[in-house]
C-alpha cells in the first residue's frame, strides 16, 4: 500500500512539472495547442495532489480480534475480512450496511459493517419444574452462540441480535419441557436397589439355614 501511494504522488509531480514546462511564461496569452495541454495537465496535478491522498487515506481500516468486517461496493457484497490488523481497501467501499430502527427508541440507526464474531452468552431465568418423578427442581439454561456467517448476518435479518434473542424465547417452553423429563428419579432407583439387597440377604440366609 505504502508503494501505491509513493507511485499516485510522483504521478501528481509529474503531472504538475509537465504542465508547468508545457505551459506559457507568466503574463503570456495561450497561442499553442501544446500551452493549452500544459495548463490541463497542470491543473490536474494540482487537483490530484490534493485528492488523491485523501481518497487513499479513506481504505484505511483496522480489525480487532475475533473481528470481522463485510466489504459492500455500491449495494453489492464483495466479501468479509477476518484478519486481524490494519488493511487497506477500496477506499468506495460502504462504511455501513443500511439501517434498522431501534426498538428503544423507534429511531433508525446505520448497521456498521463490522461484526463481532465473540461469543456471547444468553442467561436464562430460573423457572421451578418437576422432574419425571414429581419431585419440585429449579432449572435454568445457559446458551452461548456466535454469528459465523458475516453476510447473512446483516443481509438476511434486520438485526441479528434480537433475532437470535427471539429464537431463544421462542424455543423456551420446549427447551423446558424436555429438561422436566429428562431429569431420572434417583431417589427410588437407589430404594429399588436397597430391597433388592435385602432380597438377595435373606435368599442367602435361608440356604445357610435349610
Amino acid at each position: 500500500m505504502l508503494a501505491l501511494l509513493l507511485a499516485v504522488v510522483a504521478l501528481c509531480v509529474a503531472l504538475i512539472v509537465t504542465g508547468a514546462t508545457m505551459a506559457p511564461p507568466d503574463d503570456a496569452p495561450i497561442t499553442t495547442a501544446t500551452q493549452t495541454l500544459g495548463i490541463a495537465l497542470l491543473v490536474a496535478g494540482i487537483v490530484a495532489v490534493c485528492v488523491a491522498p485523501v481518497l487513499l487515506l479513506m481504505g484505511f481500516f483496522t480489525i480487532q480480534p475475533n473481528q470481522a468486517r463485510v466489504l459492500i461496493l455500491f449495494g453489492d457484497y464483495k466479501g468479509t475480512v477476518r484478519d486481524e490488523g490494519f488493511h487497506w481497501a477500496n477506499p468506495f467501499y460502504s462504511r455501513n450496511a443500511g439501517s434498522t430502527v431501534d426498538v428503544a427508541t423507534g429511531k433508525p440507526i446505520a448497521k456498521s459493517t463490522k461484526v463481532s464474531l465473540r461469543a456471547r452468552t444468553y442467561n436464562g431465568e430460573h423457572l421451578k419444574v418437576n422432574d419425571k418423578c414429581g419431585n419440585p427442581i429449579e432449572i435454568a439454561d445457559v446458551i452461548v452462540w456466535r454469528v459465523e456467517n458475516t453476510a447473512k448476518a446483516l443481509f438476511d435479518v434486520d438485526d441479528y441480535n434480537t433475532y437470535v434473542l427471539s429464537l431463544i424465547h421462542i424455543s423456551e417452553p420446549t427447551r423446558q419441557a424436555e429438561i422436566s423429563y429428562a431429569v431420572f428419579c434417583l431417589k427410588k432407583k437407589k430404594k429399588k436397589k436397597h430391597k433388592n439387597q435385602l432380597m438377595i440377604k435373606k435368599k442367602k440366609k435361608e440356604k445357610k439355614i435349610i
